[in-house]
């Protein structure tokens, strides 16, 4: 941070919103007029990347929007957003002001002693409150002790079982939440917590925060057996401590890695890169992606753009993720980061992946859970879903039981070194008939049909199915 404007940063804004061109992209129209990139979709078509003017704006310092309000440090190009979420003279209304009735305003600096004055009844000193299973709840508290300085909204549906909450932290920064059960029946008499549930990350408290961060949905009825059907149960939100990834000790995120985009996202190149003497650079996203793959070629490890991305250090693409890795580690990261974006193969939904099982067991109940290994006998004219988490990575297996007997494997990522055995087999011991081996390789979604008259004639009734998981070391 400095305190120092250089030049007069008035001459760099956006055409349409005045804002300050303070992050990359930045775009030029045929006109000269110069967008940021919340306001080029519009005139895409029109528009193209003003690279020139990023290189320029570089080294550039822009004052904080929060400058009325007291704040006198400023950002460097790139710099606004990690700026914006740590300035403690961002103005809020008070994040009580929904349970109160209060029409407080002020600084971001100045909540906990507002809290402190007006709200001293919300205050609470552990991070923890009890639900009765039978009962419609709705609450909101505010924590403030040495370890959490947060404010907790929470929602009971004893209906549905859906236990909705959000946690918001009312200090600058993020912190990771840990979430466990405990059936309770009165204080001196706990049982053991269950495994921990949830982790999530709370950020800053804000008054758009219900747009920055989905709400957390845990489903009480599905836990009811690892509560041993309690009535009253404790949900307890622990501060959990940090752990560094062990290649990533100590790293902080390069300033190089930012001259170096993608050709057709424009995102940070990702290893290996590809592309040929006519194009520039793809990530590895975008090459996996393409239609036109064959006009790309990968660029040879030893090249220099690659040596010098191999060494250099970039953090994770997803949001609420701040984990800082080198080279392909990062790409390797994202693939399996708990926060990369997932979408439900039944239902379509978006959602973060560290809620994707929860989902899967509390929206589409009437699926095949398994774990290692499953068996089961499917009849003719019907469909059958199964579902697992193996190495951390979700699989859905559909099936269709019709004339053409139809398997579906769906993942959401890459297990490296295992293969999927679906094997088929008549139930009819009497044909003799042969079974059946599908093998599926870590490559998602391979729909596979059975088209052979004669094997199907052996499955005109019912048929034996089994899963399981298999080495290819």
């Amino acid at each position: 941070m400095s305190l120092t404007i250089p030049f007069d940063c008035k001459k760099f804004v956006c055409a349409i919103c005045q804002n300050y061109l303070s992050m990359a992209p930045v775009y030029i129209l045929q006109d000269n007029r110069d967008l940021c990139s919340n306001c080029v979709f519009g005139d895409l078509g029109k528009a193209f990347r003003n690279v020139s003017l990023e290189k320029l704006l570089v080294n550039a310092y822009f004052p904080c929007k929060n400058a009325s309000q007291g704040c006198t440090l400023t950002y460097k190009f790139g710099e606004e957003d990690e700026h914006r979420s740590k300035c403690t003279f961002k103005p809020i209304q008070c994040p009580l002001r929904k349970k109160s009735e209060c029409e407080w305003k002020g600084s971001f600096a100045l909540v906990h002693q507002h809290i402190h004055e007006k709200h001293d009844k919300f205050i609470s000193e552990n991070a923890e409150f009890i639900i009765n299973r039978d009962e419609d709840t709705i609450d909101t508290f505010v924590v403030l002790n040495s370890k959490n300085r947060c404010i907790v909204d929470y929602v009971y549906n004893s209906k549905s079982g859906d236990l909705k909450y959000t946690v918001a932290l009312l200090d600058v920064g993020e912190q990771d939440f840990q979430v466990e059960l405990r059936k309770y029946s009165k204080p001196d008499s706990l049982t053991p917590s269950c495994k921990p549930l949830k982790e999530h990350k709370a950020v800053c408290y804000s008054d758009d925060l219900s747009q920055r961060i989905p709400e957390q949905i845990i489903n009480l009825h599905v836990m009811k057996g690892v509560l041993q059907n309690a009535t009253s149960i404790l949900i307890s939100l622990a501060t959990k401590a940090k752990q560094e990834l062990s290649d990533s000790t100590n790293l902080v995120k390069s300033d190089i890695v930012n001259f170096f985009k993608c050709g057709l996202c424009h995102e940070n190149l990702r290893l290996p890169i590809y592309g040929d003497a006519n194009l520039p650079p793809i990530c590895s996203y975008c090459y996996d992606n393409s239609k036109e793959q064959f006009k790309y070629k990968m660029v040879p490890e030893d090249n220099e753009l690659s040596c010098l991305l191999a060494k250099e250090n970039d953090s994770c693409k997803h949001k609420y993720c701040d984990k800082i890795l080198r080279g392909t580690c990062i790409v390797n990261h994202e693939r399996s980061c708990p926060f990369r974006m997932y979408k439900c193969f039944i239902c379509q939904k978006n959602l973060l992946y560290s809620i994707a099982q929860e989902h899967y067991e509390r929206m589409h109940r009437n699926l095949n859970y398994f774990e290692q290994e499953s068996k089961f006998v499917m009849e003719a004219k019907t469909s059958r879903s199964c579902c697992t988490l193996f190495q951390h990575e979700l699989i859905v297996i559909c099936f269709t039981f019709d004339p053409n007997f139809k398997i579906e494997v769906k993942q959401s990522g890459v297990i490296p070194n295992y293969q999927v055995i679906i094997e088929l087999q008549c139930t009819n011991t009497a044909l003799n008939a042969p079974s059946l081996k599908y093998v599926f390789n870590d490559i998602a979604a391979q729909p596979v049909t059975i088209l052979s008259r004669d094997l199907l004639a052996c499955f005109d009734a019912e048929i034996g199915v089994r899963i399981y998981f298999d080495s290819c070391k």
